[in-house]
């Protein structure tokens, strides 16, 4: 079994109900050697002195707090101070199961990602890539993979799960992206993260491991009406189509970002909130435009 520190970033922000089985399922890790960052994003509960405790308990723990960001920053400060070889994410709403990272870990060896799926609590249904398992390593498979990453063809489906908590990184190559992303796109962040991470990896392993667990929380950013969702989705598309147009699979890249993004802009009405009754069915249209 590699002896590799893992380096764990759990952003924190008011889940005071959810925190405790998140951390103690990370403690509990059969692969032991882990460095456990917890940034707390300004909580205004209880979360902060619950991982306090932890802090002074476990320590593998190094707690930091900022004023409220949003995950996506909290997870970009941490990883400054992170020193492992790899990197992992748990969200502190989530927890895993306890063999997750030495499972991800013994996959790791030769590649620069391992993909994993993911279980809804109270679903039992894993959810996986759409992309076959398996090592993409020479310039064909490669290939392939960051032709269907985004969207797979023939399907609306994406071919990665874009989550990054389902996944393990190298913590040189996780860097070099979080001092790239824009900070502006907080719906959605994992995606611009995993794409360009992807496109800097020489091979990606795909697994039907699945450890994470999911929480749908109704009182989640994604649950509450977003205004800046179309400005969102506009941020997401001038951050990665200029990345896309120099990668030398320009034209497969840029198709899959343009019906990516169209496909979220179907569902603009109902997540920026609009009223049932304002919200069309572009099957129910008659018309026809030039």
């Amino acid at each position: 079994m590699s002896k590799d520190v893992i380096s764990i970033i759990v952003p924190v922000f008011d889940v005071e109900k959810y925190i405790d089985p998140c951390i103690q399922s990370i403690l509990r890790q059969s692969y032991q050697n882990l460095e456990i960052l917890i940034m707390d994003d300004g909580s205004t509960d209880r979360s902060y002195e619950k991982c306090v405790r932890y802090a002074e308990q476990d320590g593998r723990i190094r707690l930091m707090r900022q004023e409220h960001q949003g995950a996506a920053a909290a997870r970009k400060n941490a990883s400054r101070y992170a020193t492992g070889k790899y990197m992992g994410f748990v969200d502190a709403d989530d927890y895993v199961d306890e063999k997750m990272f030495e499972l991800l870990i013994n996959q790791m060896e030769g590649t620069d990602l391992v993909t994993s799926g993911f279980v809804k609590v109270d679903d039992d249904s894993p959810q996986f890539d759409l992309l076959p398992a398996g090592l993409y390593r020479s310039d064909e498979q490669m290939g392939y993979l960051i032709d269907n990453m985004i969207v797979m063809k023939n399907s609306a489906g994406q071919g990665l799960i874009t989550n990054i908590w389902n996944k393990l990184f190298r913590l040189d190559l996780a860097k070099e992206v979080f001092s790239e992303i824009n900070d502006q796109i907080t719906f959605g962040e994992d995606c611009e993260f995993l794409y360009r991470y992807v496109l800097k990896c020489k091979s990606v392993r795909i697994t039907d491991i699945c450890c994470y667990h999911y929480r749908i929380r109704e009182d989640s950013l994604i649950r509450r009406p977003n205004r800046r969702y179309l400005r969102n989705w506009s941020d997401m598309y001038d951050a990665l189509e200029p990345l896309f147009m120099e990668h030398p699979h320009r034209e497969a890249l840029n198709l899959q970002l343009q019906r990516w993004i169209g496909l979220a802009l179907i569902y603009a009405p109902r997540f920026m909130g609009f009223r049932e009754e304002a919200i069309i069915d572009p099957h129910d249209l008659d018309v026809v435009y030039e």
